[in-house]
Order: structure tokens, then sequence, then C-alpha cells
């Protein structure tokens, strides 16, 4: 064997022992602060689709967020020397709001955001680059649809399908 495949080997190795060793631990979440594995708001709509079957009742959970931008844009007009400088601010509010509603003591559905950002901007009429862009805005919404299925007590499956 080369050295280089060797070390290949050996590092694929470690790989699996690590993921066999932690494998017990996924359900604890990031850090083992058991983030990724509760079920107790709706907000698992998201993060763990299979613990909508956990909720007995329908639930609602909020989370939306506003956010300050400030923008500085500089110009420098090569031809003309000319310099223009540019800003704009404003609030952004992202929206977060998560829903279960169980269907019956197995099936559960919920919808919920993944992504909700925008920005964009507008040029006063005297910018240099005025006769290429006036103002410009990029808006990405991405919402997770999900369902869930209560095989026993111990066991649920769940699916969520990513649309942006």
């Amino acid at each position: 064997m080369q050295p280089s495949s060797s070390r290949g080997l050996v590092s694929l190795l470690i790989a699996v022992i690590l993921t066999l060793v932690s494998f017990p631990a996924l359900a604890a979440g990031p850090a083992f602060t058991g983030l990724a594995a509760k079920a107790d708001t709706a907000e698992t709509v998201y993060l763990n689709p299979a613990g909508m079957s956990r909720m007995k009742e329908p639930m609602w959970y909020g989370t939306p967020q506003i956010m300050y931008t400030e923008n500085e844009t500089e110009i420098t007009i090569e031809r003309t020397g000319g310099n223009e400088t540019s800003k704009d601010d404003g609030f952004i509010f992202l929206p977060g709001l998560y829903y279960v509603r169980p269907l019956n003591d197995k099936w559960s559905i919920g919808i919920g955001p993944n992504a909700a950002t925008g920005l964009g901007t507008s040029y006063d009429d005297s910018w240099p680059g005025r006769y290429l862009v006036e103002d410009w805005s990029l808006v990405f919404i991405g919402v997770v649809p999900s369902v869930a299925y209560r095989v026993n007590e111990k066991l649920s499956i769940g699916a969520s399908l990513s649309l942006n």
C-alpha cells in the first residue's frame, strides 16, 4: 500500500468509529443539548418533523425577527474623477410562525418557515451608475410543510419538503 492510501484508510476508519460511538448521541442534538430532537414546541416542524407525532393538540409557535441594515457604497468614475457615496438603511422583518396539527393518534401535519430574507437599495438621481441601475431587491422565502407518523410509543417517523 502507498503511504497516502494508508492514511486515507486510517482516516476512514477513524470516521467510522467516531460515527458509531456518537450514534446514540445523535438524538441529543448539537453538543448534547437536545435541541434537534426536542418536540416541545411547534418549531419541531423544521427541527425534528417526527416529533410532531408527540403533540396532543394543535400548536402555534412564533419567532419573528426584526433586523436593521445599513449600507454605504462609494463609486469613483475613472474618466471624470467624480466620486459619490450612497448610504441606505432600513428595517427588515423576518416572519417566523410554525403550526402543528395532530390529525389523529398516529398522523400529524405542520408547516413553518425555514428561511426568509430580503435586501435591496435605491439610489439618488445623481448617482453615477444611474444609467445602469436605479434600485434593486432580492427576496428569498422558504417554507417547510411536514408530516409525521407515530409507529409506536418509542418510534415516530417524519418527513419535510423544503420549498424555496
